[in-house]
């Protein structure tokens, strides 16, 4: 590292998640996640103390705050400089990410930020440091968030490509993350349904447990992992509609609004089409993900949704 700091940039991808939700928080349980572009960029200038500016966040060269909107960036410096110390302070800019009528759309903000910091940290120090940087920005995610969620996100956000994911367990020290090729033939795309939501707050009305259909969720997403690894598309679609019918039993279950109105219009607009949808991540607003061996299948999608006031998201796979 050279004398004087230096100003570094990262672009980090979004997620969106297919399968896990809520059962990946139970032992055992697993979850498939892609990362996604547009992201957000985000740069680290030396600066005379640590502050945030954020156009998206409403915030111009804010001091980090431990809570807030600062707080993901103020835990993932804590954490950069607990991992490896740096003696300056730090002017974190934040740019990009979805707004659709003014709406943010979810895909994974927050761990793309605390990604994208440890990312400009990771590069302006020595490269043979032996620090873990995925894990790093794992652990600064985890507490920002009130030590809550799986960390699928930040894998996702930070490993890019297809992740399949399962969390820190009883008889594992560390998370498993893998990397997983794109079904070949499997089509998708992604519609907003017009409202945000916090997966945050979410989480919070949740407590997951060892309880049907919870279980059979975490069963389903198995099924999955297999058909996925397999490149078997029909299987991969079939076990995609039946863990979209086990989270929605699941949201009644627990009596939480996980499919909204509006998003209960776009799926059945889509399986009009022949679509196979998903809700991604927690429900409650956001994306809903649809799914076909066949890109006309997904235009006439597109169509209907455009007509009813249903924008689809314009996503890359990131590889």
């Amino acid at each position: 590292m050279g004398s004087s700091p230096a100003t570094v940039t990262s672009s980090v991808p979004g997620k969106l998640m297919v399968a896990g939700e809520y059962s990946v928080l139970t032992p055992g349980g697993h979850a498939i996640a892609f990362a996604v572009y547009p992201g957000l960029t985000v740069t680290l200038s030396p600066g005379e103390e640590d502050t945030l500016t954020s156009h998206a966040l409403g915030v111009d060269n804010v001091p980090l705050k431990p809570e807030g909107v600062t707080s993901f960036a103020h835990y993932a410096l804590r954490y950069c400089r607990r991992a490896f110390p740096l003696p300056n302070s730090w002017s974190i800019t934040v740019e990009g990410g979805l707004h659709i009528h003014g709406e943010k759309v979810g895909l994974g903000g927050s761990a793309s930020v605390v990604s994208g910091i440890v990312h400009c940290w990771s590069q302006l120090v020595e490269s043979d440091s032996g620090v873990e940087w995925a894990q790093v920005a794992m652990d600064a995610h985890y507490e920002a968030s009130g030590n809550r969620g799986s960390g699928y996100d930040v894998a996702t956000t930070t490993h890019g490509g297809v992740v399949l994911y399962a969390p820190k367990s009883a008889d594992r020290d560390a998370p498993m993350i893998r990397t997983l090729p794109w079904p070949k033939g499997l089509v998708w795309m992604a519609g907003f349904c017009g409202k945000g939501v916090s997966t945050r707050a979410l989480l919070d009305r949740t407590r997951p447990s060892e309880r049907s259909p919870l279980v059979s969720m975490r069963q389903g997403v198995d099924r999955l992992i297999s058909a996925w690894e397999g490149g078997e598309v029909r299987s991969v679609l079939s076990n995609v509609a039946q863990l979209d019918s086990l989270f929605e039993a699941w949201s009644q279950e627990e009596g939480l609004l996980l499919m909204t109105e509006s998003m209960a219009k776009m799926r059945a607009l889509a399986h009009e089409e022949g679509g196979v949808c998903r809700v991604s991540g927690a429900g409650g607003g956001d994306s809903l993900l649809v799914f076909s061996d066949d890109a006309a299948v997904l235009k006439r999608i597109e169509d209907r949704w455009q007509a009813h006031g249903f924008p689809t998201l314009q996503l890359t796979l990131e590889a």
